[in-house]
């Protein structure tokens, strides 16, 4: 529904009842104040941060303006005009609310048009009223508190703001919320700062036509700075929740924000989503966009605490630079991504609940060192993959990074990922060296549970990836902890475990979907021994015989259902036969498949029966079987073979539809 729609029967009958209650227009000007002087004895207050017995007191009954510095106990009404403050540019004022309605029907409410600095205070327990619903007497206030000069609201009352031609507050330098109630509607953003704005306590619930809270000076790109250090912040923009064009930095607080009337229940990938087209990273007015997100900036964005529930259409946090996240709990429901940084996203700690996105965690760079993500994504949970043109978080702006020069890193946290894309997946690197990481990954051959396309090692922490065998990838030759690849034969769900030779359990997890094989690395697992790996009912047993056991492509098509690549593999081969990627270390060609031409084979394998060889290609010496063989029994492998088990025997299985590793 418009904000005309929403607010517009409202502001008429406010509008009608405001004209027929006022009994004189115009104005007057006095040396202090101006306006009728009241007999009727004002209420004496003590605002939690305002000492009112020095104030002056002024009743309002028509247009007022204050022109010398000083402390004043407001009240009264205006029912068509305005409260202005046009004082020397080195004064102070401080105007105390005591039940203040303001309405005018063309410009601000309150017109702070010169000053050094203002504080709007409001009294305790008071309740106070300004109202704007267009801004074309001197083209100059856009907004029902508008102020050209610092400005401070704190106060233990509450301040209603309604603006249905512009903005709500307006500070062309900075602004400072310390206490207070405020409810403001505005068609436009409800809060904007030119320089910056600072936020230590308060309560503040907005609505806005565009974004809940704008901070940007387009003549310095230093400024337009936001930092919240406590209070409430509720908003349901149209716009973005909280929209820094320089840094947003949050160390407290707690924040309801709705984006966009909220985040799709459907996300969909694979190149068939929603055509939304109407987002933008830009921070700036002109565009002809809207970008929907909870939390932006074009700076640096740092959170170091506070409780967050998101319910985005866009992302739910992101930076045109990098983000740092050190604290806070998240409850986010999003249309984009969880977490987006352009350059660099760091977690080191804080819990993290992704219950719907598109992806979860994405940067050009992502690491992570400690906190606790729980993540569920349409596509990729973790993702330093580059372009984010295909599905559905191309149409909230293209995020495109360089191929190859990015990286994962995990050295600590908890993570545990719900994805129907790839679980991790890299332009380059992954590198995990502690953590806990559980991924259920993809159901489409598409996919897979890790995909990376430069190195991948692990060197310490625990994780289980497990998900469709098609795409499926292991850890690379730099590991220094063992890692093993299983491929079940088959489709399977329920709870995966590995044991030692004596039936211990090393580890277990339970993925939250049906899956065909799994990545586990553990520091308890060894080189020599022999283990167990139990998948739902099908048994597979496996010796260690190298750091890595198990590599590479599990068979193409080998994933759920008919449908085979599906709508195409982001950033890899999209069915073409006269474009396939290459292969990654380690990986191994499917049945039925031969390389492109001018390609050179891993060492140690030939193609799989009934392939060709390109013309002038021979096979490498120490030939072999590649894996991924279902539901079959595996011929011999020599020695040395990728995603072979070296001197072992074939893997003994057991269940219905058991395989091979």
């Amino acid at each position: 529904m418009s904000f005309e729609r929403k607010y517009g029967k409202l502001m008429s009958a406010l509008i009608i009842s405001a004209m027929l209650l006022a009994s004189c227009s115009g104005g007057q000007s006095n040396s202090g104040t101006s306006g009728s002087e009241t007999t009727e004895k004002i209420k004496e207050t003590t605002p939690v941060t305002v000492d009112t017995a020095d104030a002056e007191k002024l009743t309002l009954s028509e247009s007022t303006t204050i022109d010398k510095a000083g402390k004043y106990l407001v009240a009264g009404t205006i029912s068509d005009g305005r409260l202005t403050i046009d004082a020397g540019e080195d004064d102070n004022v401080t105007l105390i609310l005591d039940g203040v309605s303001i309405t005018n029907s063309d410009g601000a409410a309150i017109y702070i048009k010169q000053v050094g600095n203002v504080t709007i205070s409001l009294a305790e327990g008071s309740e106070n009223t300004l109202i704007s619903s267009s801004f074309s007497d001197d083209g100059d206030t856009d907004a029902a508190v508008y102020a050209k000069d610092d400005l401070t609201l704190n106060g233990a009352g509450k301040l209603t703001i309604t603006s249905t031609g512009g903005h709500g507050v307006n500070a062309k330098d900075t602004l400072v919320i310390e206490s207070g109630t405020y409810e403001i509607t505005a068609e436009n953003h409800a809060v904007k700062v030119k320089d910056s704005l600072t936020m230590s306590g308060g309560a503040l619930t907005l609505v806005s036509g565009k974004d809940g809270i704008h901070a940007e000076n387009k003549d310095d790109t230093t400024l337009g700075n936001v930092t919240i250090t406590g209070g409430s912040l509720n908003v349901t923009p149209d716009g973005d929740g909280v929209d820094a064009a320089g840094t947003l930095t949050i160390t407290g607080g707690d924040f309801g924000i709705t984006t966009g009337g909220g985040s799709p229940e459907t996300i969909s990938n694979g190149g068939n989503s929603f055509d939304f087209g109407k987002t933008s990273s830009s921070s700036t007015d002109s565009s002809d966009t809207t970008s929907m997100k909870a939390f932006k900036s074009d700076g640096e964005l740092h959170i170091s605490g506070g409780t967050f529930r998101i319910d985005a259409y866009d992302d739910s946090v992101h930076s045109n630079s990098s983000v740092t996240i050190d604290g806070g709990d998240f409850d986010i429901l999003t249309g984009d991504d969880g977490f987006h940084a352009d350059e660099t996203l760091t977690i080191n700690d804080g819990t993290i609940v992704i219950g719907r996105c598109y992806e979860g965690l994405e940067g050009k760079d992502v690491v992570i060192n400690g906190g606790d993500v729980t993540l569920t994504a349409s596509d990729d949970g973790i993702s330093a993959a580059g372009d984010d043109s295909s599905g559905f978080a191309g149409m909230f702006g293209k995020d495109i990074f360089s191929a190859g020069d990015n990286c994962i890193t995990i050295n600590g946290g908890t993570i545990r990922i719900n994805a129907s894309g790839d679980g991790i997946d890299s332009n380059g690197d992954f590198i995990m060296t502690g953590g806990e990481v559980c991924v259920s990954g993809p159901t489409s051959s598409a996919d897979g549970a890790l995909d990376y396309n430069g190195n991948a090692a692990i060197s310490g922490g625990i994780i289980f990836a497990s998900g469709a065998q098609g795409m499926a990838q292991n850890f690379g030759s730099d590991s220094t902890q063992p890692s093993v690849l299983v491929t079940f034969g088959g489709t399977t769900s329920g709870e995966i475990r590995i044991s030692d030779s004596e039936g211990n359990v090393v580890a277990s997890y339970t993925p939250e979907k049906e899956y065909q094989c799994v990545v586990i690395s553990h520091p308890d697992l060894k080189i020599g021994e022999t283990y167990t790996v139990t998948g739902g009912d099908l048994t597979t047993t496996v010796e260690l015989t190298d750091t890595i056991t198990g590599s590479g492509f599990g068979g193409m098509g080998g994933g759920f259902g008919p449908g085979g690549f599906g709508g195409g593999r982001k950033g890899g081969w999209n069915g073409d036969t006269s474009d396939r990627p290459e292969l990654p270390d380690g990986a191994t060609m499917p049945d039925g498949m031969t390389p492109p031409d001018g390609s050179e084979m891993p060492d140690g394998m030939t193609p799989p029966d009934g392939a060709e060889m390109p013309d002038g290609m021979t096979p490498p010496d120490g030939n072999g079987f590649p894996g991924g063989n279902s539901g079959s029994d595996p011929p011999e492998k020599p020695d040395g073979q990728p995603g072979s088990f070296g001197d072992s025997d074939a893997p003994e299985t057991s269940g219905e539809n058991s395989g091979n590793t």
